[in-house]
């Protein structure tokens, strides 16, 4: 079956242009809605980021084989660290949005121990200098600790993340602003190349249908910044 093919590649690097909210943590003291909403926003950055990263023909790319994840979380200037329980526990959503796209099943998935650094501390992107970035490298086997040879050796899945990331910027921007309007964003695969994005307001609820899922959603976009 398709879904089980694994890919080549032994490593894959993808990035979140966010960092978890406070809202995410297991200690945070929020109303539930407030959680929701900041676990789903990391949930879909992560989901998107991974979408541009894996194209849909090569999803899941390691197939039904064991892996290893490492999450990095590189905290925005002004942001502390967290306990690293809480930090693993905060960035549940990322990890959840590449079931499907980077593994098959949770299963498959050994989780290291979740490394983190403040802006000070991190060789960083300047752009991301107010948002912060979850950095998640996934590597085929289970259980071993990732070197720099490792996640370096990931050139290729890396050059395809930075020269996406304009687009990136330009989608989680259409994200943000749908959800300051609307209680729910949600994506279907509907299958035969076609993908459906939906969006519900305080008004009334809309999907658009289109070949690829990017479309779907400027197109959902513009009719619903267009109301």
């Amino acid at each position: 079956m398709s879904d089980t093919i694994a890919h080549p590649t032994t490593t894959l690097r993808i990035i979140v242009p966010t960092v978890p909210g406070p809202a995410c943590s297991p200690n945070a003291r929020a109303s539930w809605h407030v959680v929701y909403r900041a676990r789903s926003e990391l949930k879909t950055a992560a989901a998107w980021a991974a979408c541009l990263s894996v194209p849909v023909e090569q999803r899941p790319w390691f197939g039904a084989e064991p892996v290893t994840l490492q999450i990095r979380v590189i905290w925005p200037r002004g942001r502390r660290k967290m306990d690293d329980d809480n930090a693993i526990a905060a960035c549940k959503g990322a990890r959840d949005a590449l079931n499907g796209i980077a593994w098959a099943d949770d299963r498959q998935v050994t989780t290291l121990p979740i490394v983190q650094q403040t802006w000070s501390e991190a060789d960083r992107p300047a752009e991301y200098e107010h948002s912060g970035v979850i950095i998640l490298d996934i590597q085929r086997g289970g259980g071993d600790e990732m070197t720099d040879d490792d996640t370096g050796a990931q050139a290729g899945v890396m050059a395809t993340c930075e020269t996406c990331g304009g687009e990136l910027r330009e989608i989680d921007q259409m994200i943000d602003d749908l959800l300051k309007i609307s209680g729910r964003l949600n994506i279907d695969d509907l299958g035969d190349g076609e993908y459906r994005f939906g969006v519900t307001t305080r008004n009334n609820s809309l999907a658009r249908v289109a070949p690829d899922w990017r479309d779907a959603l400027r197109v959902a976009y513009a009719a619903v910044v267009g109301e």
